[in-house]
């Protein structure tokens, strides 16, 4: 005999049995409409389910069937808390998009039980809020603020916004003392490539004819951390017997210095403040003479 014939019998043997509330004796058609909701319940949308559940009780209320199916739910009520739980787990594991979507299965479903409630004032501000927080510690400002842009569009209460107001005004802070630290990086990676283009030089009489990143001249530059760590990419290199000129691109492509034999030249991106320029170094991030 098949899960789903046993089932069913289950099912019509439960609801034919007295009811203290004088309920009607459930349809067989009814019967079976119960036997396939359960079948078709999914166990990863405990909160939709239970829902589907409640919807069925209400529905047919007056037959026997309604407490079997009222056994069922509460049978399904530690579930909803275990479901809560585990999305709140999954938060602190960093795991959003599985607890988002736990946490949303509940909060969508459930009106009036705990879980739901929960799950609805959590994912308000709570969830978007600790998700920016943990972006912004692995060094993902723009994710981190634009989540945060995106939860201020909500009606958000005094406090709330007051939090999220600070939130960008540290994001910000990160965010300079960041590029500052980039920056320094750059120019470390600048003052490395100058030196080795200087021994080049010297040793050859000229400068290479071409460069880029995967050129033999820079081989020994190929194991340099601090360079490698800096720089994404050389670009526009030219050169003359005696002169030459590149743009060092660092690791956020908008940061960019330009090297000549004479110096080093920071490259502003338009409508990008420059950052007040590193010792030895002027304001025009030419190097100090």
């Amino acid at each position: 005999m098949s899960r789903f014939l046993l089932l069913i019998m289950t099912i019509v043997i439960a609801s034919s049995l007295p009811s203290c509330s004088r309920r009607e004796q459930t349809p067989p058609k009814v019967s079976l409409a119960y036997a396939k909701l359960l079948s078709s319940l999914d166990p990863k949308a405990p909160g939709a389910s239970f829902d589907k559940l409640q919807w069925f009780a209400r529905n047919h209320s007056q037959y026997t069937i309604a407490s079997v199916v009222e056994k069922e739910l509460k049978a399904r009520q530690k579930g909803l808390e275990a479901a809560y739980l585990k999305g709140r787990d999954l938060v602190r594991e960093e795991r959003f998009d599985e607890a988002e979507s736990i946490l949303k299965d509940l909060a969508d479903n459930l009106q009036e039980e705990r879980p739901g409630r929960l799950s609805r004032e959590f994912l308000n501000f709570d969830f978007p809020f600790t998700k920016a927080s943990r972006l912004l510690l692995k060094g993902e400002i723009a994710a981190a603020e634009k989540t945060i842009r995106d939860l201020m569009k909500k009606n958000l209460t005094e406090e709330q916004m007051v939090a999220a107001q600070r939130f960008l005004d540290g994001a910000g802070t990160t965010s300079l003392i960041n590029r500052k630290i980039r920056k320094a990086s750059l120019i470390s990676a600048a003052n490395i490539m100058r030196a080795h283009l200087s021994a080049y030089y010297a040793n050859w009489g000229q400068y290479p004819n071409e460069l880029n990143s995967h050129s033999l001249e820079l081989i020994s530059l190929h194991d340099n951390e601090i360079f490698n760590k800096a720089v994404s990419s050389i670009e526009n290199y030219t050169s003359t017997h005696d002169d030459f000129s590149l743009i060092l691109v660092g690791k956020d492509t908008s940061e960019r210095i330009r090297l000549t034999q004479n110096g080093i030249a920071e490259i502003t991106t338009p409508g990008r403040q420059p950052i007040p320029a590193e010792r030895g170094f002027t304001d025009e991030g030419e190097e100090a003479k």
